[in-house]
């Protein structure tokens, strides 16, 4: 089952989009049952195929066992959906509009043939569009969630949807992943080498981490085997077992605290403290302020400052660690662990 780039994006904007894990039902038949009515799902309109068993329209068998021209349909008429159904500000319509407009540009979005040409640009534009929703408009992740990650009709602006609006939304259970540190420190390595080779400076680096169906292991699999090369550049890794996946991201104009003096990272979250001797002593209490960021309730805003309720430490927060160093010359951050600044996962400012 071969998914394009545009539908790889997608995938992993709405994966990283939030730390949370929806429950979800996923028919254990869902492939067998889409390959013997594939007369029948070439026909389907969008509102029979939302009529469909929860178990079946949730699976990726049954929506890419949809043609294309009915996938780029079924995302039109609910982008219209959205679009039209509640009351927007101009700023919002705006943007609604500008992703309505993108998708009558380009009906073979998801085309393969189209993809493979253009699927770094379309990339492109989901991932700023996402993220200029959050920071400037401050829509939160859930809402964009429901709004073009979820198929079903959007059923009021908190995000909640048709089909999905009575699930439990649900914190994440380390305890059921198997994580190996080894997994990821190779990467997190040469992450931090590509924001600086300064050997004075201090890389700061955060990642989310996103739970993997067991239903839906396969076609990760298949996924990353097929576009390991794209995922990397959007900085995916997979646990050995993929059993979940994380998202990484610096960083950037964070505050960072040392003995008591505050330090100021750049956008690639990379800052110089003089005299440091202890990394484990690193704190982050805040970040700039900025056109596009603004902070969240939970924020305290002083000037051009944006300061945290909470601190970012290497301390341990619900029984789990909030940040570990490498290299000696780099903190990660574990934002399941900690109160998160609203757009730093996905800013690209």
């Amino acid at each position: 089952m071969k998914k394009n780039i545009f539908c790889i994006a997608f995938i992993f904007l709405y994966l990283s989009l939030s730390a949370q894990a929806q429950c979800r039902v996923i028919a254990p038949d869902a492939k067998e049952w889409a390959e013997k009515n594939q007369e029948k799902l070439a026909k389907m309109t969008r509102t029979e195929w939302l009529a469909l068993e929860a178990g079946y329209r949730n699976s990726g068998f049954v929506w890419m066992a949809l043609s294309p021209k009915q996938r780029h349909d079924f995302y039109r008429l609910k982008i219209e959906q959205v679009r039209d159904s509640f009351e927007w500000n101009k700023e919002e319509k705006e943007h609604l509009d500008k992703l309505y407009q993108y998708f009558i540009a380009h009906p073979d979005l998801y085309c393969e043939e189209w993809s493979e040409k253009n699927g770094a640009e379309a990339a492109e534009f989901t991932n700023k569009w996402a993220t200029d929703a959050m920071e400037k408009l401050e829509w939160t992740p859930k809402l964009i969630q429901g709004m073009f990650m979820e198929h079903e009709d959007l059923l009021d602006k908190e995000g909640n949807v048709r089909a999905t609006s009575t699930i439990e939304f649900k914190q994440l259970e380390y305890a059921n992943m198997k994580i190996c540190r080894s997994d990821f420190t190779s990467f997190e390595k040469k992450f931090s080498q590509s924001l600086s080779s300064d050997k004075n400076a201090i890389k700061l680096i955060g990642f989310r981490t996103t739970p993997i169906d067991e239903n839906e292991k396969q076609n990760f699999i298949k996924l990353a085997n097929e576009h390991r090369e794209e995922l990397e550049k959007q900085n995916t890794v997979f646990s050995s077992d993929f059993s979940f996946f994380r998202q990484y991201f610096p960083l950037h104009t964070a505050i960072v605290e040392y003995n008591e003096k505050n330090y100021y990272a750049d956008e690639n979250g990379v800052v110089v403290i003089p005299n440091m001797t202890d990394i484990s002593q690193v704190k982050v209490v805040g970040r700039k302020r900025s056109e596009t960021v603004h902070g969240t309730g939970s924020n305290i805003i002083k000037e051009d400052r944006i300061l945290l309720k909470d601190e970012f430490s290497q301390a341990v927060r619900n029984g789990v660690k909030m940040a570990y160093s490498i290299e000696g010359n780099t903190v990660v951050f574990d934002f399941h662990a900690l109160t998160s600044i609203e757009g730093y996962a996905n800013s690209n400012e």
